[in-house]
């Protein structure tokens, strides 16, 4: 049976705070050999001097602790979440800007640990050593700046380039960026703690540099990794040459001629100036731009025009499937409007198949061509879901979107092809900045039937699967910024599904910020729509499964498997409930891609994960070294997940709340690693933010924090069993795992500093059944289960139900929440297994 702990403070014996010099000089005498720690975390361009203070040097030992993983983004005050081996009995040593601590556990086990940070403490890249005894591990770094990606990857000199990941910039402190070589501190644009921008010098070589970041704490431990930047030499100035349009015009020939001709004349100049100078262009057949035109292919309006050209289809002709496709690389698309129909035939406006091209001030438009005057039992199945604007340019895209408008009742913008249809490389590293996106779809426009389902099922294919703004299918680093969202008249029958959304659970670094979502999902209005849908910001799983294994020996950077073992044998008929290893496969792409993980999930070096860099039978190897080496104990979790991702400072509003279609602020729907939703303001929704885990669909190090959540209510469709500022729970459909299959199903993710109000439930941290009932049991998992789960320093008010909690929610701590309920016989937390509420001040609970 699970136990309720409570935890209490014991300031006094917990923590010890002392200057460098009282804490070097008198703590460490230790026998035998020793050795200065060693550690794995840059150093720095090679002699640049650091700014701030740089911490100390300890001896080492070889049987000391060992920390694995560790929570990130966590500020003095706050509890860090910890993994690793032999820290049973062991406390921490912590160093922040020049102060070291001491620092006693909450709880602490062999492999896991909980300790909050002394508030005393400055905010500042910290180091943190696992002690017992007189002997010292290997030190980890807090809140020291990790870049993850960059943007652009190849840039002209003079111009910015965008560094993307956590803590970049901290309170107090002052971020730089260096650029090696020449070991040169660049001028910072902007930066926020999640993106600097620093500009590159204009006189600049050339070639292949490395930008390091630094967030002007810790001295010569607060560098982040090198980045690589290749600064391109100037393109010839070809493209000030000027091509009208109408200097190529044929008598009786529609625009296409005229238009493909000027585009010819440019290309075999080199590059140079497509200039529209009417207001309208009928286009009868699809323009083409070449490849290998040095200069680039520059298409915009004459200067001076009021209004932007309209390219359309010529009338009453059959719709095109596209009206541009730009193949040219450095080419441009300013003030021009695209205008095509779509009856299903996966019609669009543009597709951009080039790198390093801008689209700037253009307009986007797709009319909804489709016969709705016809009776349901008489239309086709015609689906719209292609973008108005197609990008699948594989590779360094570099593709930029700029103060453009899209109205259409399928995506804005989409980003690479279907899963099952994508092309190897991703079209990777895009940015959308200051678009704006109108949605007008209007409901289903044929109810297939389906074999054993009834003539009127509503499947999400038939119900705007992609009528979002911003459809990312197969894109890696993706910026989308400063862009507003809506429905077209979301009350009357024209909406947006969803604000942007992911669809291949292999995308990773994606940026969203300061974007405003204005009356966006689904809505009654429409009558035949899906009521399951309305996640604003998804991240949805779709991949080809990996599965569990365990594991037969490790080194340092490998981890070998056990394909062998018989319980792999069989199927999963679907890859979200499977509770046993059945179906388990380590497919032929795993090594050949950066896609994959691998989940330490039980024994040794439980809780880490890594990116798989390469395979050679049942061996993979990581891309960096396990800090605790798993061994014959250990089981993995081999999956491709959403990682990296950052969702911050946007506000999702709707003026009316729906309560009978779910509409969710951020939502991952399995597999997330080390993911950032901070500073955003959701209102009038269903679910501010969500994470789904599973046995074999795990996430980790995921970290919610200082976002604004109110008005909460209505359905959820599948997701939770009630409307909630803030759910974490595993999916649960038929069986639980066999004991030995309790394994981590999560660990690490935390949700701290949130401010919520006005909603059915203030949080869940629980098992939820797929079948939308509550579970008859919960068997134990001593060992497993949502691991060290951190709720802490959250305020919820007027809520129905305050905190609820369940197993296997195992090591869950719940610290210095305030929960207000709108009853007072209503428990500010609550357990659903032991039945019996909860302290959300302080309540630490173990299976």
């Amino acid at each position: 049976m699970s136990t309720v702990t409570p935890c209490v403070h014991k300031p006094a014996k917990r923590c010890a705070i002392a200057t460098l010099q009282t804490l070097v000089c008198g703590l460490f005498i230790v026998s035998g050999t020793v050795a200065l720690a060693q550690r794995d975390f840059p150093t720095g361009p090679a002699g640049v001097s650091a700014p701030g203070v740089s911490p100390p040097e300890f001896p080492q030992q070889a049987d000391a602790p060992a920390i694995s993983m560790i929570s990130d983004i966590t500020f003095p005050g706050e509890t860090l979440v910890i993994t690793g081996a032999g820290l049973d009995g062991a406390t921490l040593r912590v160093w922040a800007g020049g102060k070291l601590a001491e620092v006693a556990p909450l709880k602490s086990a062999d492999d896991r640990m909980l300790a909050v940070l002394p508030a005393e403490l400055p905010l500042s890249t910290t180091l943190v050593w696992p002690v017992k005894g007189d002997r010292i591990g290997r030190p980890i770094r807090v809140n020291a700046p990790v870049v993850w990606w960059r943007f652009p990857t190849r840039v002209l000199p003079g111009k910015t380039v965008r560094l993307f990941g956590k803590n970049l910039s901290l309170k107090g402190a002052t971020s730089r960026v260096c650029l090696e070589p020449g070991g040169r501190w660049l001028e910072i644009v902007n930066t926020n703690p999640y993106q600097i921008e620093a500009q590159l010098p204009d006189k600049l070589a050339p070639g292949e540099y490395k930008l390091w970041t630094h967030n002007g704490t810790g001295g010569q431990s607060g560098w982040s990794d090198p980045v690589d930047v290749r600064v391109m030499e100037r393109p010839a100035d070809v493209s000030r040459a000027v091509f009208r349009v109408e200097d190529y015009r044929q008598q009786g020939m529609d625009d296409s001629s005229a238009i493909q001709a000027a585009i010819a004349a440019a290309a075999r100049a080199g590059g140079g100036q497509i200039v529209f100078s009417k207001p309208r262009y009928a286009l009868g057949t699809t323009i083409t731009t070449p490849a290998n035109v040095a200069g680039g292919l520059h298409l915009r309006a004459e200067d001076g025009m009021r209004a932007r050209p309209i390219l359309e289809p010529v009338c009453d002709a059959p719709l095109p499937p596209v009206l541009l496709r730009v193949g040219t690389r450095f080419s441009t698309i300013r003030g021009l409007e695209f205008r095509n129909g779509a009856d299903g035939g996966k019609q669009f406006c543009v597709e951009i198949a080039a790198h390093d091209v801008t689209v700037e001030q253009c307009r986007f438009l797709i009319e909804d061509k489709r016969d709705w005057s016809l009776p349901m039992e008489k239309r086709r199945h015609l689906l719209i879901d292609n973008g108005a604007l197609q990008l699948n340019a594989p590779g360094e895209a570099n593709i930029v979107v700029r103060d453009c408008e899209f109205e259409t009742p399928g995506a804005g913008v989409r980003i690479g092809l279907d899963y099952k249809e994508r092309t190897e490389p991703y079209t990777n590293f895009t940015c959308i900045q200051r678009c704006r996106f109108v949605g007008t779809f209007q409901g289903v426009y044929a109810i297939p039937r389906r074999k054993g389902k009834s003539g009127q099922f509503i499947g999400p294919q038939e119900s705007g699967y992609r009528s979002s703004g911003v459809v990312n299918d197969n894109g890696i680093a993706t910026i989308v910024e400063h862009c507003e969202f809506r429905g077209a008249d979301r009350a009357h029958g024209k909406v947006m599904g969803r604000s942007i959304q992911c669809h291949n659970s292999a995308v990773r670094h994606q940026y969203w910020a300061h974007n405003t979502c204005r009356d966006v999902g689904n809505h009654s209005s429409l009558g035949t729509i899906n009521r399951n849908m309305g996640e604003q910001f998804m991240f949805h799983i779709a991949y080809d499964p990996g599965g569990i294994f365990h594991v037969t020996k490790a080194t340092d950077r490998t981890v070998t498997l056990d394909l062998a073992d018989p319980r792999l044998r069989g199927q999963v008929k679907d890859k979200l409930t499977v509770t046993s290893p059945a179906g388990s496969v380590l497919r032929d792409e795993v090594g050949k891609n950066d896609y994959w993980i691998v989940f330490i999930c039980a024994g040794r070096g439980v809780g880490q994960w890594r990116v798989v860099s390469g395979a050679q039978a049942a061996t993979l190897t990581v891309d960096r070294s396990w800090r605790v080496v798993p061994d014959a104990t250990s089981r993995v979790v081999l999956t491709v997940s959403y990682r990296q991702n950052i969702v911050y400072a946007n506000t999702i509003h709707n003026t009316e709340l729906d309560k009978d279609h779910k509409n969710h602020g951020v939502i991952f729907w399995y597999n997330g690693f080390d993911n950032v939703i901070a500073g955003n303001r959701f209102h009038n929704q269903t679910a501010g933010v969500v994470f789904n885990h599973g046995f074999r669909n795990p996430t980790a190090w995921n970290l919610t924090r200082d976002n604004v959540m109110t008005q909460m209510y209505g359905m959820t469709g599948d997701t939770s069993r009630s409307a909630a500022l803030y759910v974490d729970h595993y999916r649960w459909s038929g069986a639980w795992p066999a004991e030995e299959d309790r394994v981590w199903y999560s660990v690490g993710d935390i949700a701290r500093c949130n401010r919520g109000d006005h909603a059915t439930v203030a949080a869940y941290v629980h098992t939820r059944g797929m079948e939308r009932r509550r579970l008859p049991e919960y068997p134990s998992h001593r060992n497993g289960g949502i691991m060290l789960k951190v709720v802490e320093r959250n305020e919820f008010s007027e809520v129905d139900e305050g905190i609820v909690v369940s197993a296997p929610a195992n090591w869950l701590l719940l610290r210095e929440n305030t929960v207000q309920p709108t009853s007072p016989q209503t428990p500010p937390a609550y357990d659903e297994t032991l039945k019996k509420p909860l302290d959300p001040a302080m309540t630490l609970r173990v299976e």
